[in-house]
């Protein structure tokens, strides 16, 4: 690939936009394999702002909309004639001319439920709300019929209304696409209220795993218990504390060599902080990464 093209589509994303290397890699072997000429520019450098996931088949969307505002610079961007895409074996070769692409645009924006996509093709992002340009995000997201869509805080930074709408048009794709979801939010109503199974972390690692309905019936590890616990419900009397996880998340430099969880537990002793517990599962399905439930003679897995 010629290095002053490669320049060029970096620089076209924002200056100071950080690229991981991992992205920059799968980039290179991308356009190395289509004959770059400058009718087909655009559509690499709209390969490059959605890192690389056309090639992946996965399809992601990002809390808030920073990368959306940094992407979308241009109504244009959405367009541009593909010759040839980079992954024949994933089944996303394909030719299209530039309006088709723009009706393929148009036909994702109306997927997602937004009024008049034939006029938001043509807006810029400070014409749109917050749960519009969200919307855009996940219509970019869904634009190569992706297998799997990683909605990372989707309604991050949107009020409650909104909220509801972006989780209500997440589980509506994915029962008319068939597509699955890996949803990542540290709100558990949107996790009780979207997800059929849930995994908890803290620290990296998963501490428990269950059916959702499992899992808000029957929480085991701490840390779970916690995260509970803290949701405000109408039967707090008035001026009681609401609860909370003492302690703070300890950084990356300083993680116990035990639990993770034991510094901010109630329950660990020298036990948990010395020793790493396994996963046990404790009822069909229902896993969880601590020495209460280990010492008890739980299966480990």
């Amino acid at each position: 690939m010629n290095n002053k093209l490669e320049q060029k589509l970096y620089h076209d994303l924002s200056p100071d936009l950080e690229v991981p290397s991992k992205v920059r890699t799968i980039i290179k072997e991308s356009i190395n394999n289509v004959e770059v000429k400058k009718k087909n520019y655009s559509i690499i450098r709209i390969a490059l702002t959605t890192c690389a996931t056309l090639i992946l088949t996965v399809g992601i969307v990002y809390a808030g909309t920073k990368v959306y505002d940094t992407i979308w610079k241009k109504p244009e961007m959405v367009k541009g004639e593909i010759e040839k895409n980079t992954n024949e074996e994933d089944g996303i070769n394909c030719t299209i001319t530039e309006q088709e692409a723009k009706e393929k645009a148009i036909e994702m924006l109306k997927l997602t439920g937004i009024p008049n996509p034939e006029n938001c093709f043509k807006q810029y992002p400070y014409e749109l709300s917050g749960g519009m340009q969200q919307r855009v995000m996940i219509a970019m997201a869904l634009s190569c019929e992706p297998k799997l869509l990683i909605a990372d805080e989707p309604t991050t930074a949107l009020d409650v209304t909104i909220q509801e709408q972006i989780l209500q048009l997440i589980r509506e794709l994915n029962e008319k696409l068939g597509m699955s979801v890996l949803f990542i939010t540290h709100d558990m109503g949107a996790v009780a209220n979207l997800c059929h199974n849930v995994k908890v972390m803290y620290l990296g690692q998963v501490v428990e795993e269950a059916s959702t309905e499992e899992l808000f019936q029957n929480p085991l590890h701490p840390y779970t218990q916690g995260l509970l616990s803290c949701i405000p419900h109408l039967g707090v009397k008035k001026g009681e504390p609401l609860p909370v996880i003492e302690g703070s998340v300890p950084p990356l430099s300083k993680v116990p060599v035990g639990c993770h969880f034991c510094t901010r537990c109630k329950m660990a002793d020298q036990h948990c902080m010395e020793h790493e517990p396994p996963a046990c599962e404790v009822a069909p399905g229902h896993v969880v990464k601590c020495w209460k439930y280990a010492e008890s003679g739980k299966q480990e897995v």
